[in-house]
């Protein structure tokens, strides 16, 4: 599994070629400051990546913050392949969730977060 700091580096797929390339079709990249140069000359030959896209199911994060701000612990494992791919987990209460709209966090932001629930 991913840190959620490890998630939120930026990331960019080449999806094409380009003159005195050193990266292939398809590549991904982390962090910006290894491609800063290529990416400001070519930024039309790189796609940012959002946290979630290309990641596998055995790197997601364990818990979500939500854009109202809560923290849930999410699984992935009985999500489908397709459902997985689509952007889709499952929270602690069975619900299936839309992790494309929320953000990686931590197991100490979803205790703290639950503490002050109560």
């Amino acid at each position: 599994m991913l840190t959620k700091d490890e998630l939120l580096k930026p990331r960019y797929k080449v999806i094409a070629d380009y003159p005195g390339s050193t990266y292939f079709i398809g590549d991904i990249i982390r962090g910006a400051h290894l491609i800063q140069d290529e990416y400001n000359k070519y930024p039309h030959l790189f796609k940012p990546l959002a946290w979630y896209e290309g990641i596998k199911k055995k790197d997601m994060p364990e818990y979500l913050r939500t854009k109202l701000g809560g923290v849930i612990k999410v699984t992935y494992g009985s999500t489908g392949r397709r459902r997985f791919e689509a952007g889709y987990g499952i929270n602690e209460d069975g619900m299936t969730i839309e992790y494309t709209k929320m953000l990686p966090a931590t197991e100490e932001e979803y205790l703290a977060y639950k503490k002050a629930k109560i």
